[in-house]
């Protein structure tokens, strides 16, 4: 699919779409010679842009248009002005990112700004780039365990607790696990960091349960300096003695 642009197109949007992988996704389509997502399961935002015309012109459409309008926008434009509008569309992303409302909660964000400082990957080489083969498949295995001890919590639920919550942590470990294979390192870890801050705001137990089933292969699967880190700060949640034995 690639060859059915020129490489002048590639040489000018590649680079533009790499520095903002952080935001959204690119799909494959054979409809649209490029077609990016917003990485938040819960928004419509997109952008498509048609094959280039006899003119060397594109038909692009995306949401939203602007920061004052979330509604579809059409255009044809030529190369230079397709980069800037991509540049536009992805700040306009990056704006709802930063933007505090009152779907956000403040409690679980701090839990998991905690979560992902302990676990970010500094390297910006290895952070900017998927996870190794071998950490997909523990961080998979993983969320498949994660799974079994959120099916024991319905069953027992704390009180002042909903199921709603349960389900609400179910649905990033769904997320978590379908774009592990193409998301940077580090989004990857924002998506469980994400997965720890629900489970932390749920009760003090369930993260607990979730940091042990995590440590048992985590120092030897997903070793690094941040993993380690994690767990001599949060020693005394998972019960560790003096010596450090569980």
């Amino acid at each position: 699919m690639k060859k059915k642009l020129p490489i002048a197109v590639w040489t000018k949007i590649q680079p533009v779409i790499d520095q903002h992988l952080s935001l959204f996704k690119p799909l494959k389509s054979s409809e649209y010679a490029f077609h990016l997502i917003d990485l938040d399961e819960d928004s419509d935002f997109e952008f498509k842009c048609g094959f280039q015309d006899g003119s060397g012109n594109f038909k692009i459409e995306y949401a939203p248009y602007g920061t004052h309008h979330v509604h579809r926008h059409s255009d044809t434009v030529n190369l230079e002005t397709l980069a800037v509008r991509i540049t536009t569309w992805a700040n306009i992303l990056q704006e709802y990112k930063d933007t505090n409302t009152f779907y956000d909660d403040p409690i679980e964000k701090r839990y998991e700004e905690y979560f992902f400082e302990k676990l970010e990957i500094s390297d910006p080489i290895i952070a900017n780039q998927p996870l190794s083969i071998d950490k997909q498949l523990y961080l998979d295995n993983y969320i498949n365990a994660v799974r079994l001890i959120l099916e024991q919590y319905k069953t027992d639920l704390p009180k002042h607790t909903t199921l709603y919550e349960i389900e609400l942590i179910e649905v990033e470990c769904d997320r978590l696990q379908t774009n592990i294979k193409i998301l940077p390192a580090n989004d990857t870890l924002k998506k469980l960091a994400k997965i720890w801050g629900k489970a932390h705001k749920f009760s003090l137990k369930l993260i607990i349960d979730l940091l042990k089933e995590f440590k048992k292969e985590a120092i030897k699967k997903l070793s690094t300096e941040a993993i380690s880190e994690l767990f001599t700060s949060i020693t005394g949640m998972l019960g560790d003695g003096p010596n450090g034995s569980c």
